[in-house]
């Protein structure tokens, strides 16, 4: 069955079960999820509220992510090294580290993303035979429990701090049948 989203029109009724009338009703319909990840609300106000996926999300052949595309360079300047002299090893995981620590948010996921139209030339890294992109990602449209794993405002705000721009959507640069290779998908 393919991911689909769903409206249902509500009904709200007073304690005594008497229809209210529409204009008393701000928001009459309520997303549903079946199976997928398009709900964008999740019902719970101190949770971010992400951009909405792109059209055709779910017939694409892989998976989005929604974070930041970086570059070695932004991650010494955020880890208060400089790029020249600053430690090249381990970049990535004390990077992830760091911003685990400095968010609370645990669940940041560190993936390859192809490379798009929007894409500063910067963040553009060769990767064997392709061109990639590095993405801190907080969510994942592969399933519910991935999309539904969403920082807290706060959360969010320093993020968008820290990363010093708004995240969006990037296609994975692996098919979503080579998505068992991660390690968040366990």
């Amino acid at each position: 069955m393919p991911d689909v989203l769903l409206k249902r029109v509500l009904t709200p009724t007073d304690p005594n079960g008497v229809k209210l009338h529409p204009s008393v009703v701000k928001d009459k319909t309520e997303c549903l999820h079946t199976r997928g990840a398009a709900v964008r609300n999740t019902g719970r106000p101190d949770l971010a509220v992400y951009q909405p996926l792109p059209d055709g999300w779910h017939t694409r052949e892989s998976y989005l992510f929604y974070g930041w595309a970086i570059s070695d360079d932004m991650l010494h300047i955020m880890l208060g090294e400089s790029p020249e002299t600053g430690i090249k090893g381990d970049l990535h995981f004390r990077a992830l580290q760091y911003l685990r620590f400095r968010t609370g948010f645990k669940h940041f996921m560190f993936v390859n993303g192809k490379v798009d139209a929007n894409t500063p030339s910067d963040r553009v890294v060769q990767l064997e035979s392709t061109q990639a992109l590095r993405i801190f990602a907080v969510s994942c449209s592969k399933n519910k429990r991935l999309f539904m794993r969403r920082p807290l405002k706060a959360q969010m705000k320093c993020m968008v701090n820290l990363f010093g721009e708004e995240p969006r959507w990037y296609e994975d640069l692996h098919l979503k049948r080579e998505f068992s290779t991660y390690e968040i998908s366990y």
